[in-house]
């Protein structure tokens, strides 16, 4: 039993594998002839030759996230553990410099003035964007990365990209067409905005596993976790600022990029009006008993109260009452069509749904899952998950 608890307790608190993404970007022949021939040069040349290393993968594994609310109390199956209580609310000066691709433990190869060279991931609450999972926010930002690099070389083929295993096997494939239509520059920024949007996706795709049973640790139950109010609208500001950060040409390396990301994410926060760590504490027990419940133990799906079933890439924040100013509240998005393209079309994501699983998709229509889901089935099952969740509740109430 000791072993089995300092697993799970050590599984919390650690995170992804160590894998290192890199890439070789060059300029082209023409940039080198202009620099050497002309007295001027604007520095926004978008005639690159992108390419990656030839193991290069994309994360396989998620940053351990933070179950809403503070303090909990944790259990081992029915068992209790006593005099353990997980705190995990963070301020914005705690919260690290990013390092792609981290492990709890993993320090950044960029420190910032007045910041720890390691990642601090928690719960922050802010006035404009409400609760963000720093984790949630830091791992779409590094699918976005990498699926650009994928997506950037390998835009107007017929490939595919295998992605990590939840509920099944999943892949995002890429339909052909004329790449030669589009300047480099667009080519660019449909490799950007494509790669965000499909790294908000499998975000999407996680929620869903979570509740239908996928566990990262076999031995934690994360339904407690899936739909969490707080983790989309973190997924999705992750996307944005890894894409703009692309946009911006700062992730030319995973030096560049965590150096960036540490900054980006700290001026972005800043700019939704961050409270102190104490405030988003206080904030979390204001809500006890509504949006979550103090009571129940971790990982019991009891303790999350308050689900978020808007799958859309439209998320809206959910600001605490008492101190929520509506017309202040950053309403975030991403486009499906650029260039006339849509991006949907050209990059398909689906995910398969094994054996051991599928009894969890009982209460959906056999058609809609059997031969895998794509992200156009997304918001079909979310809302046959939350009709059973309305359930859950309504039985867990008068149990009581």
């Amino acid at each position: 039993m000791r072993k089995s608890l300092f697993c799970f307790l050590l599984c919390i608190l650690t995170g992804c594998s160590s894998l290192q993404w890199t890439s070789d970007i060059t300029p082209d022949d023409d940039s080198i002839f202009n620099m050497l021939n002309e007295t001027t040069s604007e520095g926004q040349s978008w005639n690159f030759e992108v390419r990656k290393n030839a193991e290069f993968e994309l994360p396989d594994t998620l940053r351990p996230c933070c179950a809403f609310g503070t303090d909990h109390k944790v259990q081992l199956g029915a068992l209790p553990i006593p005099l353990i209580t997980l705190a995990n609310t963070v301020s914005i000066e705690d919260i690290g410099s990013h390092s792609y691709n981290a492990s709890a433990f993993t320090k950044s190869s960029f420190k910032q003035k007045h910041r720890s060279d390691k990642e601090n991931n928690g719960l922050i609450y802010t006035k404009r964007g409400g609760f963000l999972d720093m984790a949630h926010v830091r791992d779409t930002a590094d699918l976005t990365i990498a699926l650009f690099y994928f997506f950037y070389e390998n835009l107007g083929q017929e490939k595919t990209v295998n992605l990590r295993k939840e509920l099944g096997e999943a892949r995002i494939k890429l339909k052909k067409f004329d790449r030669s239509k589009f300047s480099k520059k667009e080519i660019w920024f449909l490799a950007s905005n494509l790669a965000a949007r499909k790294a908000y996706q499998m975000a999407v795709a996680h929620e869903i596993s979570q509740w239908h049973g996928y566990r990262s640790i076999e031995l934690f139950d994360e339904t407690v976790s899936a739909y969490s109010p707080e983790d989309l609208y973190s997924n999705l500001l992750g996307a944005k600022i890894a894409s703009n950060i692309i946009n911006n040409k700062l992730a030319f390396s995973s030096e560049s990029f965590n150096k960036h990301m540490t900054v980006w994410l700290a001026k972005t926060l800043q700019s939704l009006e961050p409270v102190s760590k104490d405030e988003t504490n206080r904030l979390l027990k204001e809500v006890d008993g509504t949006w979550w419940d103090s009571s129940k133990r971790l990982p019991s799906k009891e303790l999350v109260i308050k689900r978020n079933y808007n799958l859309s890439s439209n998320q809206a924040p959910l600001l605490v009452p008492s101190v929520g100013d509506e017309k202040k509240a950053v309403t975030i998005r991403l486009s499906n069509f650029l260039y006339g393209m849509n991006l949907d079309e050209i990059a398909n994501y689906s995910f398969d749904v094994d054996l051991r699983y599928q009894s969890s998709f009982s209460h959906i229509p056999k058609s809609i899952w059997k031969n895998g889901i794509t992200s156009d089935e997304f918001s079909v099952i979310v809302k046959y998950d939350e009709i059973e969740d309305i359930k859950f509740f309504k039985k867990i109430k008068k149990g009581h």
